[in-house]
């Protein structure tokens, strides 16, 4: 039943997400055995656990954009390892590493699975995530895998001044396709694209002492889009004496869209009118 990465990190020992006010937009903190980020680092600065996409890094090295966080199904592990990860994932993991490990396309298999899973959370709204995955060979020696995920998180918090119900609901969505070529035992080249979105409807929290799940503070909506995408080589040529070469090569790209009320971005009550809007885009490649 894990979808997000706040389900499986919380089965692990040792290692607390703090999530902040715009989820994976620049906010979340990660701490591995009470050891994590300073509070400025949190939003500009670097991080003390790294992420990444398997042997590919997703984490900025001055500031703490956008993270991943996929959805386990068609994955192959979800790793967090404890303790610095430096000898083998460099500076980022000074403290620890949270690896996805995708499926590879399988040769000579034909397969296909799904899922569809329904959600209700008590007092607030439901929700409903659909999944997809299949294996298709490409003759002897090559094969394509493609899946995806469309997840509806349901709200919680009500808009009073909206009159809007459980309005922080949330739907995310992911896509991966990858295509393997093995020519011969010893060489493998496999190439992939991922592609991941997620919206926030309103970044609404509690402000009231009634426990009542609601907020009368924000006249409109403050919502908030974040996303990256991922293309990737890897080749490996293994040598039956002393080892395997491998070569990666990676180009990411990551987004923030931000439509923000004035009184969550100023922490002003007197202000009604103002609005903020943000467009960001950062990207960068990777080659080893």
């Amino acid at each position: 039943g894990a979808r997000d990465i706040q389900d499986y990190i919380g089965q692990v020992p040792g290692i607390v997400l703090q999530e902040g006010q715009y989820g994976d937009a620049g906010s979340r903190k990660i701490t591995i055995r009470g050891v994590g980020p300073s509070e400025v680092a949190t939003v500009s600065g670097n991080q003390t656990v790294g992420q990444f996409i398997g042997d590919i890094p997703m984490t900025d090295p001055y500031s703490n954009f956008v993270t991943p966080d996929l959805d386990p199904f068609d994955l192959e592990t979800v790793e967090i390892l404890k303790g610095p990860q430096g000898t083998y994932f460099g500076a980022s993991a000074l403290n620890g590493a949270i690896r996805y490990v995708p499926n590879k396309p399988e040769l000579g298999h034909w397969s296909s699975r799904g899922f569809v899973e329904r959600q209700v959370v008590r007092y607030g709204g439901a929700g409903q995530t659909y999944a997809g995955a299949v294996n298709t060979p490409l003759g002897d020696t090559m094969a394509f895998r493609a899946s995806g995920v469309l997840q509806h998180s349901p709200g919680l918090i009500d808009n009073l001044r909206r009159d809007t119900e459980d309005a922080d609901s949330r739907r995310k969505w992911s896509g991966r396709g990858a295509l393997r070529w093995q020519p011969a035992e010893r060489f493998d080249l496999t190439g992939m694209f991922l592609k991941q979105q997620a919206r926030k409807n309103d970044l609404l929290d509690v402000d009231n002492n009634d426990e009542q799940f609601t907020n009368n503070s924000h006249a409109g909506p403050s919502r908030m889009t974040t996303g990256f995408q991922l293309a990737s080589i890897d080749a490996r040529y293994e040598f039956d004496d002393w080892g395997t070469v491998i070569f990666q090569s990676s180009r990411q790209e990551k987004s923030v869209d931000a439509d923000v009320d004035a009184p969550l971005l100023l922490g002003s009550q007197g202000v009604r009118e103002f609005r903020a809007y943000q467009s960001t885009k950062v990207s960068g490649s990777t080659n080893e």
